[in-house]
């Protein structure tokens, strides 16, 4: 069983917990990500199964990870197979996230060359929408620039916290916050702009399932210092209307008043699912039936001065099928 086979028997077992994202396969022998002929069969098979919200993420730009290839992926975000996988998410409305650091080399400093291939393949995919992973890593300045300039743009922000050690960068330069405190750059975007931002984790690696308190006590400071509507868009409001889940409402208050989502955690590192189904009862999403019900993602944008334009139910299968 390949990683993909077991996200899908995951979300199987737990329809109203998980909703994957199709992956792309790495080569066993080199580690480099499969960008050829056969990937988008390989996305079509999982995207059939009728269970996947989305593909990615995908490292498309990545310092080295124990995964991936010496020197860590290096693929050009605007790359032919690459534009073929964002229209593939395109057809079957679905987003696709994708992981471009603004540098991949640490050692220097930061030049934020890539942003501008990742420009190159939102304006070359307009009918796509994007998820920036973890921001880009960008600062804020360089995140409302590509925000501004491109409204098929979103951005999560897993791994923007003091926490997490990661890419070589100091977690002062990847956190939102310094000392708790949200840097000011940050809470005007998110209220600048409420509907384009989603909260994330990244929990993938081992270490980081006993940090996972610390992080979600970081996101609800983070959502504490913005307004309502960023709050809730990026609490859970925008990851519902990008992935077409319904879900039971959750007023999510100041955090003198908020529910403590650790009520009800067990121990600090997650050893199955129901630990971690536990962990995010509180705000848990309720998955809606899968076919014939979504549009693609590009009728559906924006928020625009306070409301969502909707244009009918969004399709999770391929247009006209």
């Amino acid at each position: 069983m390949n990683d993909a086979d077991e996200v899908i028997a995951a979300a199987r077992e737990n329809p109203d917990l998980l909703f994957p994202f199709a992956q792309l396969r790495r080569s066993a022998e080199s580690g480099e990500l499969v960008l050829d002929g056969s990937t988008r069969a390989i996305l079509e098979a999982q995207l059939e199964t009728g269970l996947m919200h989305g593909i990615g993420e995908i490292s498309v730009r990545h310092n080295e990870t124990p995964s991936g290839p010496p020197g860590g992926d290096q693929n050009e975000a605007d790359g032919e197979v690459l534009m073929d996988v964002y229209a593939l998410a395109a057809d079957w409305g679905i987003p696709v996230n994708v992981h471009v650091d603004v540098d991949v080399d640490v050692d220097v400093d930061v030049e934020y060359e890539y942003v501008e291939e990742l420009s190159a393949a939102l304006t070359g995919s307009p009918d796509t929408t994007f998820i920036w992973a973890h921001l880009g890593d960008a600062p804020p300045d360089v995140v409302r620039s590509m925000v501004e300039a491109h409204d098929n743009l979103y951005g999560d922000t897993a791994c923007r916290n003091p926490y997490y050690e990661r890419n070589g960068r100091s977690t002062e330069e990847q956190s939102l916050t310094d000392e708790g405190v949200l840097l000011p750059e940050w809470a005007a975007l998110f209220d600048d702009h409420p509907d384009r931002f989603l909260f994330g984790t990244d929990l993938g690696r081992s270490d980081r399932h006993e940090q996972l308190d610390q992080v979600l006590e970081h996101a609800w400071t983070v959502l504490d210092q913005v307004g309502p509507e960023a709050r809730e868009g990026i609490a859970e409001g925008n990851a519902r209307v990008l992935l077409g889940l319904d879900y039971e409402p959750v007023v999510h208050t100041s955090s003198a008043a908020r529910p403590d989502p650790m009520a009800a955690a067990g121990p600090a590192c997650i050893d199955d699912i129901d630990v971690l189904k536990a962990r995010l009862q509180p705000t848990i999403l309720r998955r809606t039936p899968i076919r014939g019900r979504l549009e693609p993602l590009a009728r559906i944008r924006h928020r625009r001065h306070g409301s969502m334009r909707s244009q009918g139910p969004r399709r999770l299968c391929p247009t006209g099928s």
